[in-house]
């Protein structure tokens, strides 16, 4: 058996999945209530440890038990990307697990067919683009006024809600162009895992052929700094490498003071 912890904070929910060999025994997505949008991603920031914690707790798991972390690098919300990365490269060093990071594009690549384009809106007319397939993505924030020329060769377009509205309302430069409403995603975490895994796996299988062993988890803790298997995908995926998906700049600078 394989363990994996997932969860992603990119936009206002924790989505948070407990997963073996692939398939997923426990999922939640914690929802923040009475929240302006300024402050629901911070309060969700709050919620993605203790949310965890309990899911671990309910399903008999300890975090010595754990195999391996994924986590949703964005793009999305500054707050909500920082927290999800800072947090897994913390426990990822901590037990000495690998980190796998799956960007909410590539998560929602793998429940699309062929080539396609992605469009999430970002904000104030910009959108995150990416185009391309599963195998091979292409990313950039982009200004409505450059959809056109980003999407080029690839005419089906796959949007969210906020973007998709976009597309239907006004504007000369997406008028001309088709949007659909991308599938529904129950949980972005789950989503994310069944990406990894096929990826993951693979490495494991390699390195226990390599090693001579037949098995990956035996059910019991383990101390990972002896877990040869463990080392191996922690310098395959290391935690350190690990860092969020912006595509754009702060929205804020820092001022430039005299020294």
């Amino acid at each position: 058996m394989f363990r994996q912890l997932s969860f992603d904070t990119s936009n206002s929910d924790v989505h948070i999945a407990l997963v073996e060999d692939g398939t997923p025994l426990s999922e939640r997505v914690i929802s923040v209530k009475d929240a302006t949008a300024a402050t629901a991603r911070q309060e969700a920031a709050n919620l993605l440890i203790p949310g965890i914690d309990r899911m671990m707790s309910d399903a008999g798991w300890k975090r010595t038990s754990l195999d391996c972390i994924i986590v949703g690098t964005g793009p999305g919300g500054f707050t909500g990307i920082r927290t999800a990365v800072v947090t897994a490269r913390a426990l990822s060093q901590a037990l000495r697990l690998p980190l796998y990071p799956v960007s909410i594009l590539e998560c929602i690549s793998s429940a699309l067919p062929g080539t396609f384009t992605i469009a999430l809106y970002a904000t104030m007319g910009y959108f995150y683009l990416a185009k391309g397939s599963s195998e091979n993505i292409v990313s950039a924030y982009v200004s409505q006024s450059d959809v056109a020329k980003f999407v080029e060769n690839h005419p089906t377009i796959y949007a969210d809600e906020r973007a998709l509205g976009e597309f239907n309302g006004s504007s000369p430069a997406l008028s001309q162009l088709a949007a659909k409403e991308l599938p529904q995603m129950t949980n972005i975490a789950v989503q994310q895992a069944k990406f990894a895994w096929p990826r993951v796996s693979l490495k494991v299988n390699a390195i226990c052929e390599r090693l001579g062993q037949s098995g990956v988890y035996n059910g019991t803790d383990r101390p990972l700094r002896q877990d040869k298997l463990h080392a191996e995908l922690c310098r395959e995926f290391p935690y350190d490498v690990v860092v969020p998906t912006y595509l754009r700049a702060p929205s804020v600078t820092l001022k430039k003071t005299n020294v």
